[in-house]
């Protein structure tokens, strides 16, 4: 009897399935702290040298995130998982959710960042609370339109021009 339950439980497919929805969430998930690195250099730095090439970089990690889905099925993942993988988890305090629709990047990130800008460029910036508030609302509106086109598949005709849109209202 135990047997015959060992043979079902290894061959169920539910267990595979849930090994490749957890494969493709960390594809995601490990590209999300760079991607966000990358969208604060743009947003707080956007006369820099650099500029074009951090843009260039964030808009790639969108694409090959795009990309990802969930095999054999082809299926993307829902807007809040995307919302959540790629921003809330990497960036926010413990009182934000999607669900409740609360968006709070701790200041240790906006530290953290600062700290990493002084070493890899030799820049010193400050961030103002204003600007801090600022840069919030945008990249959540920024998150959730791209989220929104993330979860729809067969996107891949349109997604390069929405992606380039939606930066450019993120950054002015």
């Amino acid at each position: 009897m135990i047997e015959n339950f060992k043979y079902w439980l290894i061959n169920r497919k539910i267990f595979e399935n849930a090994f490749l929805l957890r494969d493709a969430r960390f594809k995601i998930s490990e590209k999300a702290y760079t991607l966000n690195f990358h969208l604060m250099k743009c947003y707080f730095l956007k006369n820099e040298t650099y500029f074009e090439h951090w843009k260039k970089e964030a808009i790639g990690y969108l694409k090959s995130i795009n990309k990802i889905t969930i095999k054999p099925f082809s299926k993307k993942f829902d807007k809040k998982e995307y919302m959540e993988w790629l921003f809330v988890e990497p960036l926010c305090d413990a009182n934000s959710s999607v669900k409740k629709n609360i968006y709070k990047i701790e200041d240790k990130e906006y530290k953290i960042f600062i700290n990493d800008i002084k070493d890899e460029y030799d820049l010193s910036i400050d961030i103002s609370d204003d600007e801090k508030i600022g840069f919030e609302k945008r990249i959540v509106r920024f998150y959730l339109d791209i989220c929104d086109l993330l979860s729809k598949k067969d996107n891949e005709e349109y997604f390069n021009d929405f992606i380039d849109k939606k930066f450019e209202e993120f950054i002015l």
